[in-house]
């Protein structure tokens, strides 16, 4: 292929620094991320404890943030034990679902009739509610940590697929003129065109899914009885643990954002890279 279609300004990266430059940015990026959560989470604690006072709930419905808090201390260990499993299902399902959804979205993008064809499929698919298909799921591939990746998988999907395939196709006409006069092939197309172009589309897409991720996750582990922050929280309902209950809301609350925040700082270190940019 000619040296005319080569990405433009990739002589223009920042080359200096290399991975560590990267990894730098990325911390700074994921502290900056945390500080703005940990200021979140004091204001609703804060909104947490007036509310309780104000209104004079019964520590039996809500526990105050007192006795949350030192339920979170004292059984760290085992919430943070839960946590990794629920954070390593929702990491394979996110990772699963991008895969899926790129390669879809590329035949979308290359084929019309497939699109019209397989699109009501996955619409409809995902319309049906996670809560009626998870046990089908733990019968086709058992009560275990496959069943977590398959829900997350599930619910994340859609949102990656339908915005990939908008970044796709958000390449101007005279790019595309541009690889036509140059022999470019539809790989080279895809390489030099419509990825760069797709990228904050596809990133939106995994912002749109973190959101709701973790859900999916707790959901598996709700339903296959296995380790992670849904079996806990089951079990603290059963066991009428009110303190224990809202620590694994906080732990999973604190686990989305921080999955949304490593979602942001990502896809900013990724931008920086490609254009250049310095910070």
């Amino acid at each position: 292929m000619s040296a005319a279609i080569a990405r433009p300004g990739i002589g223009d990266r920042p080359t200096d620094g290399g991975a560590g430059s990267a990894s730098n940015r990325l911390l700074r990026r994921l502290g900056r991320s945390s500080l703005l959560i940990g200021t979140s989470v004091g204001a609703v604690l804060l909104v947490w404890w007036a509310l309780l006072a104000i209104l004079d709930v019964p520590s039996y419905f809500m526990p105050g943030p007192g006795p949350t808090l030192q339920t979170l201390i004292s059984d760290r260990s085992e919430l943070a034990s839960h946590a990794r499993v629920t954070l390593l299902g929702t990491g394979a399902g996110v990772g699963v679902a991008t895969v899926f959804a790129v390669g879809l979205a590329m035949v979308f993008v290359s084929s019309a009739h497939l699109e019209r064809a397989l699109l009501p499929l996955a619409i409809t698919f995902r319309s049906i509610p996670i809560v009626a298909i998870a046990p089908l799921v733990t019968l086709i591939v058992g009560r275990g940590f496959a069943t977590s990746i398959v829900c997350v998988t599930i619910v994340c999907f859609f949102p990656i697929l339908v915005n990939t395939a908008r970044g796709l196709r958000a390449a101007t006409p005279e790019m595309h003129e541009l690889m036509r006069v140059s022999g470019a092939t539809r790989l080279q197309s895809f390489r030099y065109v419509r990825f760069p172009v797709m990228t904050p589309y596809l990133f939106a897409g995994l912002r749109s899914a973190a959101a709701v991720a973790v859900l999916g996750a707790m959901l598996a582990e709700w339903l296959t009885g296995q380790q992670g922050l849904g079996y806990l929280l089951i079990a603290a309902v059963a066991l009428r643990d009110n303190e224990l209950l809202w620590s694994v809301v906080i732990v999973s609350s604190a686990c989305s954002l921080a999955f949304f925040a490593i979602m942001q700082a990502v896809e900013r270190l990724f931008v920086d890279w490609s254009t250049g940019e310095r910070s």
